[in-house]
């Protein structure tokens, strides 16, 4: 909570000084991408899982939908983490209705089937359990993320 009061309090200065410079200015610019940042740090988050005796970081955005691996950065557009990677290809409408028969994890079909990477299931610190789609170059996404962007990603390519 510290931590967003604190960048809560950064971006109200920095709306501040914007309104005192004009906007041409060299100092204008670095102020609405200091802007930009906090924004994104705002309503971003890291939590850790722990799987085993090994823990690892996530960056949580929940306007994105998206909980990674904090390594693989903030512009998943840019990234090339293969969890980012993946999850931009991974489809729904690459499923059968029979993969999914029988109370199955969607996001653990998809991380399986499909992207042919291991799942793991973690704990946070507060006991909450999580399965996550871990692939070769040790990144990972959670399985709700999967879901969320295959389903996404399956809208996309039935608007083509």
């Amino acid at each position: 909570m510290k931590i967003i009061f604190f960048l809560l309090s950064i971006t109200i200065s920095v709306i501040c000084a914007q309104e005192r410079e004009p906007d041409s200015t060299p100092s204008s610019l670095a102020n609405i991408q200091l802007k930009s940042k906090l924004k994104h740090q705002v309503t971003s988050n890291f939590k850790t899982y722990y799987f085993g005796t090994k823990s690892h970081t996530f960056t949580v955005d929940k306007r994105k939908n998206v909980t990674i691996t904090r390594s693989c950065g903030a512009k998943l557009e840019s990234s090339k983490c293969l969890a980012a990677v993946k999850l931009k290809e991974v489809n729904m409408n690459d499923l059968s209705e029979t993969d999914l028969t029988g109370a199955k994890n969607p996001g653990a079909i998809l991380c399986q089937k499909l992207l042919n990477a291991d799942v793991l299931t973690g704990k946070d610190q507060d006991g909450n359990v999580a399965s996550f789609c871990s692939f070769q170059d040790g990144t990972m996404v959670s399985a709700e993320t999967l879901v969320a962007w295959a389903n996404k990603n399956a809208k996309r390519s039935s608007n083509k």
